[in-house]
């Protein structure tokens, strides 16, 4: 999601007045049935004045949380997308994860889940077309209205009346993918991630976040096993680079494969008609934009709906 769609979002949810992230104390009070609660930056923002859940697409889910006091609104919304059913789910993704956004809204200034792939996660416990209970906790950076710094939100929980407004079809495969790995020495989860096949049989794999962007290619793909990178054969190659005011401690551009003295390999685990799973770690060289240095790349693992 650009950062005009999220502003979008959060101006949706603008609402007058001002005021510190403080409640009432006791249980939350909801017209309609249910509960919900949450913490903002250690302040319980409790007795929530409007709560509800909709289920307007295949895996789409919005629950939001809003609570007006005099002329102070504040409210909660978190957007999820690609949704199977109960589980976790990160917080800070886009288009080909299942996940989706938080985003914090008080008095006019708002606050959003970065494109991070680990701004947070959801818990569905239940998952119904009639209601939905979970929990969640995100960080949320500012992103309009005068905001500034970040928000904390901790310690929310949920038991909704789920309205739903159609019948959907399942989550398609393809829409359901998943990149992890520890790179450059820190915590790395793909926000965005798109696959295409070719026709020799090469898997291209797309990742995305803030940090880093990954391109892994392996052909052809016809079998579990191993793909080592850059030989002939079963080979796999990967290009990571990272875009201008990535959040990375060191430079930003580029590794490869294709450099000499790559070592590493792509194994695939698991291949069926809809879906590729397997590993990775790998010891790219620098290619240039500034790197000077190797890449390393341990524990990496994906699971990708096969287009």
């Amino acid at each position: 999601m650009s950062l005009a769609m999220r502003a979008s979002l959060v101006l949706l949810l603008v609402a007058c007045g001002g005021g510190s992230p403080t409640g009432p104390s006791g249980p939350p009070s909801l017209p309609g049935g249910g509960s919900a609660t949450a913490t903002v930056d250690g302040q319980a923002l409790g007795g929530f004045t409007l709560a509800n859940a909709t289920h307007a697409f295949s895996g789409g889910y919005t629950i939001s949380l809003t609570q007006t006091q005099g002329t102070v609104g504040r409210s909660i919304t978190l957007s999820l997308m690609n949704i199977p059913g109960p589980g976790t789910y990160p917080l800070g993704t886009g288009a080909g994860v299942s996940g989706g956004t938080g985003i914090y809204v008080d008095a006019g200034a708002g606050w959003t889940t970065p494109l991070s792939g680990e701004a947070g996660t959801i818990t569905l416990t239940t998952l119904t077309d009639t209601r939905i209970v979970g929990s969640f906790a995100f960080t949320a950076d500012q992103v309009t209205g005068g905001a500034t710094g970040s928000r904390a939100i901790t310690g929310g929980s949920f038991d909704l009346p789920m309205t739903t407004t159609g019948t959907f079809a399942p989550v398609p495969e393809r829409n359901r993918n998943v990149i992890r790995a520890t790179l450059g020495g820190a915590s790395y989860n793909a926000s965005t991630i798109v696959a295409a096949q070719a026709s020799n049989n090469a898997l291209v794999i797309a990742g995305n976040n803030t940090r880093y962007s990954i391109a892994m290619t392996i052909v052809p793909l016809t079998a579990t096993g191993s793909y080592p990178l850059g030989q002939p054969g079963l080979a796999s190659s990967i290009v990571i680079s990272a875009p201008p005011g990535a959040s990375t401690t060191g430079p930003l551009c580029c590794w490869s494969s294709a450099v000499g003295g790559a070592t590493g390999s792509v194994v695939v685990t698991s291949l069926t008609a809809t879906r590729v799973q397997g590993t990775f770690t790998f010891t790219l060289p620098a290619s240039g934009g500034g790197a000077t240095s190797a890449l390393v790349a341990t524990g990496g693992s994906f699971d990708i709906g096969l287009p």
